[in-house]
């Protein structure tokens, strides 16, 4: 009888160490106990004991034993990580001086910049975790990566659960946030990675016109930031940006071109794997170590390694490697799109490859690799795309099958190209323009085809994993199943599939900030599909807000207080008042829809009298403005959240339990997922 699977014991370590960090994840969310963890790692023990007595195999004892060590670890060392960054270091209340060193620079999806600052101290005091300071237009200083900066700004803690899930920023291990008016101080500071990336783009853009260096410098650093709105949009619309994620893709090809020519020389094999792992790390370094380049350095390493040894390289203990070595660095990795969509992709291609190259058989022996590699990572990467950014390309079945070769093909020459004009700069100009023609050529073809149209947008939620999960292990040859249990999942899957289609969502990942100025109230919401700014008076007050490129703004007010709405500099593509206000000449160019009820970013509006009423999520919201204050003090019935609004008065949030005085709090966030509402932060007025 044959086994169900063959046993691995890293992919068994993998897996247990992802379920301790889970755990320990969903002990944080929903606040219970840690002493939770104590019954499964009970349980184990005593599966152990029980096992090892009545079959007296104490070889296996000892392999369960282990891995519940690692699933304690993973727990434990999440547990710490998790409270430390929910521990503030230090309370500010106003702003002070902020020191740090640049480990990243970048562009936000709004065109405006931001750095990263690590090794951060607030005025003397130094603090755990790092710091994104954004820069308001035309703020700040130039900096790049090593650089040595100090600013003066007040810094905002951000939470570990945003949205309904572990914050972005809390995986990457930022802490804090500010935002930059002014100009900062940058003193010189050296990196040998930001030095290495800032001496491609340099050469890049002396080189090439501004876009196709652009494109080239994602190609071969990661970094699309410079890449303009169309051509990175058709990109995404063909479903094949991910070209512009170093990963396996890109390591691969220069794993590989370095063991060709290194096999040409007399070194032996030892020397031979150093240099190739020393020069993928010093890659992977150069872009910023991202967890998909992590990643494919690692499994390239153990290939190395595996071949030193002269011991066959089992892929799926590569890449179990690779996730040990980067959650013990850092758990929270787990819950980065990067991790999720390289690890999702290569694990495809792991388990489904041979299933597609089956089905494939009427395709020429080498294409048939390609496209059966090509369709295994897409069809496992589609619920990571789904939940994280809720669209999917249906373009990227076909592009990948054509593009993912020719950009493989044309990535050797292009940064074989980048290397001798490094050494040699002379050459630049000449290399450099013949190897662009290419790329010129690829980039006009996708942007001109209209791709960008080519997406299904949804609202998906992280139970599209289920359905997925199921069919791969229903179809992968990496598990003995008979052909009935394969019919039975795959059925299964179908009811799963549609029962998720057919249940309503309510709202999951919708985030709310309010917050106040001298004369007025204002609430932020944001979620995947948008973000709409609300006022309920003079938006002169809370600049944040007034430079906020919000997609929609929708102004509460009656029609004596229309006039103050002025200096509305954000980028807003629709602005909402009630039906039968005044007309407002301070708006300018802004087209007004005026309406009674509408719906924007999936969250319906309602104007009822001078308050406008949402139902977000399964979540009531009312913003009220009433200079008389006859309403004041209440909550309205069926409400969760009301903020009432007074003229030359500060407004106030009032809850089902608690009212908050917003020119004291500053601001307030609430994030409410699956109709359920949290209160995220209050943060001290200045």
């Amino acid at each position: 009888m044959k086994k169900l699977f063959n046993i691995r014991l890293p992919l068994s370590y993998a897996v247990t160490l992802v379920a301790g960090i889970v755990l320990a994840t969903v002990v944080e969310y929903f606040k219970f106990s840690s002493l939770w963890a104590l019954l499964p790692v009970g349980l184990a023990l005593c599966a152990c004991a029980i096992y090892g007595i009545k079959f007296k195999n104490f070889g296996s004892v000892a392999l369960l034993i282990s891995v519940t060590a690692v699933f304690a670890v993973g727990f434990i060392y999440t547990r710490v990580l998790i409270f430390n960054y929910c521990n503030k270091d230090v309370f500010v209340d106003s702003a002070v001086m902020i020191y740090g060193r640049v480990s990243e620079v970048g562009l936000t999806s709004k065109g405006t910049r931001f750095i990263v600052l690590e090794n951060v101290r607030f005025g003397q005091t130094a603090v755990n975790g790092k710091l994104i300071a954004y820069f308001l237009e035309n703020a700040g200083e130039y900096c790049r990566r090593g650089y040595e900066v100090s600013l003066y700004s007040q810094p905002e803690a951000f939470s570990f659960i945003s949205s309904g899930s572990v914050n972005y920023y809390a995986a990457c291990g930022v802490k804090y946030s500010c935002v930059v008016a002014g100009s900062i101080k940058a003193n010189y500071g050296f990196s040998l990675f930001g030095e290495i990336a800032y001496r491609i783009e340099q050469m890049l853009y002396a080189n090439l016109d501004g876009e196709t260096a652009s494109v080239a410098l994602a190609l071969l650093t990661g970094n699309a930031d410079l890449i303009s709105s169309g051509t990175i949009a058709a990109f995404r619309g063909g479903g094949i940006a991910h070209v512009f994620a170093v990963s396996g893709l890109h390591i691969g090809v220069i794993y590989a071109a370095l063991t060709a020519v290194l096999k040409r020389t007399p070194l032996n094999r030892y020397v031979s794997a150093a240099i190739r792992i020393a020069f993928i790390f010093l890659f992977a370094g150069v872009c910023n170590f991202t967890p998909s380049s992590v990643r494919a350095a690692i499994m390239c390493s153990v290939t190395a390694t595996a071949s030193c040894l002269q011991r066959r390289y089992d892929a799926l203990n590569g890449v179990s490697i690779a996730a040990i070595i980067i959650l013990l660095i850092n758990p929270l990795s787990l819950f980065e799109v990067g991790f999720a969509l390289s690890f999702s992709a290569v694990l495809g291609i792991l388990f489904l490859h041979r299933n597609f190259y089956s089905l494939l058989r009427f395709l020429p022996k080498k294409l048939r690799k390609g496209v059966s590699t090509g369709w295994s990572a897409q069809f496992a990467t589609i619920p990571v795309l789904a939940s994280s950014f809720n669209s999917i390309s249906w373009a990227g079945i076909i592009l990948n099958l054509v593009f993912i070769p020719l950009i493989s093909a044309y990535y050797v020459a292009l940064f074989a190209v980048t290397v001798i004009c490094g050494i040699l700069p002379f050459c630049a100009p000449t290399l450099m323009s013949v190897t662009a023609v290419p790329l010129q050529f690829l980039m006009n073809l996708i942007v001109s085809s209209g791709v960008e149209n080519a997406v299904i947008y949804g609202n998906f939620s992280t139970w599209i994993y289920v359905p997925f999960i199921i069919l791969t292990l229903a179809l992968t040859d990496k598990i003995n199943l008979k052909s009935g249990v394969r019919c039975a999942a795959v059925g299964l899957t179908f009811l799963i599939v549609l029962c998720l289609s057919v249940t309503h969502s309510y709202g999951n990942g919708t985030s709310i900030s309010f917050s106040s100025a001298t004369d007025g109230g204002y609430a932020y919401l944001s979620n995947a599909q948008g973000s709409v700014l609300i006022v309920t008076q003079n938006v002169d007050g809370v600049p944040e807000y007034v430079t906020q490129n919000a997609d929609t703004l929708i102004i509460v007010g009656v029609d004596e207080t229309l006039n103050t709405m002025i200096n509305l500099s954000g980028g807003y593509d629709k602005v909402y008042l009630k039906a039968g206000t005044g007309a407002m000449p301070s708006l300018g160019n802004y087209s007004v829809t005026y309406a009674d009820e509408f719906c924007e970013c999936g969250i319906e509006f309602r104007f009822e009298g001078n308050a406008l009423y949402a139902d977000c999520g399964g979540v009531a919201i009312a913003f009220a403005y009433d200079d008389k204050g006859e309403e004041y003090g209440k909550l309205p019935e069926k409400y969760n959240l009301c903020m009432y609004a007074y003229a030359n008065n500060a407004p106030v949030l009032f809850t089902e339990n608690d009212s908050y005085d917003l020119s004291y709090c500053g601001k307030m966030r609430y994030n409410v997922s699956y109709g359920r509402l949290t209160k995220e932060c209050i943060t001290p007025k200045e």
